[in-house]
């Protein structure tokens, strides 16, 4: 006789059910705090990384700089970033500031705003840099203080505008602060200009990177008090707040003089990139400014040409020997050949269009 089953005992089991990933999981928790929070700041996957903050790769023209700094990826100057370029005087910090302005004018329709706190760039030399003055914006701030509120301004005025734009502070060291300007020659103002810094960047930090904001701040260097003997005895003005906010630092140093007989008719600059958030850091460059006099004034000039042949001979694009560059079949020295390029700008872009195209190992 077949045995009863006691169907009332028999209990159906549940379906296992299917553990959740790390994506659906991350996905879900990001979907209920931004519901809470009444936001949608939290993103997931592929939204939370990427190069979405650097909108634009601004292209100095400069080989070497350009690749020092963006790497073999993205060469050249990162927007929505914020730049510090210092060293000591005479060093090409002002030049090569206005140089970036210009390529963000030419390359990706950028207005300018520049801060002349140290009151020397003259219209001469910001025309003699080839920028278009309708382009730019001028001031003068008499303080710190009113810098940062006039960026700051400025900023908030740019929300909702799709223009990128350059705004440089030149320089800090310039920037004395309201209670040094208020205050007598007696007073005890150490620190302020730092606390300054810190509280300004922490308020303009967010606002650059979503208005399309290249902030290139010009600083210069001091010597460390103590008589330090060993490593780096130089420091810049404002504290560490524009080092930690800076996503690359670049440093310059005059390290020779050009000159035909006697007279000198440029200089050579270094170059180093102290700190690098977009590419590998401490890499160097070396480039030529040269003192340009002509009708419209006496201003500095980068020597672009100069620096695309070297580039070019380094990675053999192009051939030479010593001291001469082989340009159109041609064996020509430096100034020789920088000025067919100058006369020949066709054969000058597809130059260009090589150096940027090889990618290197050092």
């Amino acid at each position: 006789m077949a045995e009863k089953i006691n169907r009332k005992a028999v209990i159906s089991e549940p379906a296992p059910e299917v553990p959740e990933s790390d994506e659906e999981l991350l996905k879900r928790l990001a979907k209920q705090v931004n519901e809470t929070l009444k936001r949608d700041s939290i993103m997931v996957g592929d939204q939370a990384g990427g190069d979405e903050g650097v909108p634009d790769w601004i292209l100095t023209g400069v080989p070497a700089l350009d690749f020092a700094i963006g790497g073999h990826c993205h060469p050249g100057i990162p927007g929505a970033r914020i730049i510090e370029i210092f060293g000591g005087e005479s060093a090409g910090k002002s030049t090569l500031a206005l140089h970036i302005a210009k390529k963000s004018i030419e390359q990706v329709q950028a207005i300018t705003y520049y801060q002349d706190a140290e009151r020397v760039v003259t219209p001469e030399i910001i025309k003699g840099a080839q920028i278009d003055m309708k382009r730019v914006m001028r001031d003068q701030p008499d303080t710190l203080e009113e810098a940062f509120d006039s960026q700051e301004v400025l900023l908030e005025k740019l929300k909702g505008i799709d223009r990128p734009v350059t705004i440089i502070l030149d320089s800090i060291a310039a920037c004395s602060t309201s209670a040094e300007i208020d205050g007598d020659m007696n007073d005890v103002t150490i620190g302020g200009q730092a606390r300054a810094m810190s509280k300004g960047l922490r308020k303009l930090n967010g606002d650059i990177v979503t208005s399309k904001v290249l902030s290139i701040w010009v600083n210069q260097i001091r010597d460390k008090v103590g008589g330090i003997s060993w490593g780096d005895n130089t420091s810049t003005p404002g504290g560490r707040a524009l080092p930690f906010y800076s996503s690359v630092r670049i440093k310059l140093a005059k390290i020779a003089t050009l000159k035909k007989t006697v007279e000198p008719y440029g200089c050579t600059i270094e170059a180093k990139i102290i700190k690098n958030k977009v590419a590998p850091p401490l890499r160097t460059a070396k480039f030529d400014i040269l003192f340009v006099q002509d009708k419209n004034g006496s201003y500095p000039r980068i020597d672009l040409e100069g620096a695309l042949l070297d580039w070019c001979k380094e990675r053999e694009i192009i051939g030479g020997s010593t001291g001469r560059y082989e340009v159109d079949h041609r064996h020509l020295y430096k100034a020789q050949a920088s000025q067919f390029l100058i006369e020949n700008p066709e054969y000058m872009a597809d130059l260009y269009k090589k150096a940027y195209s090889v990618t290197f190992e050092d």
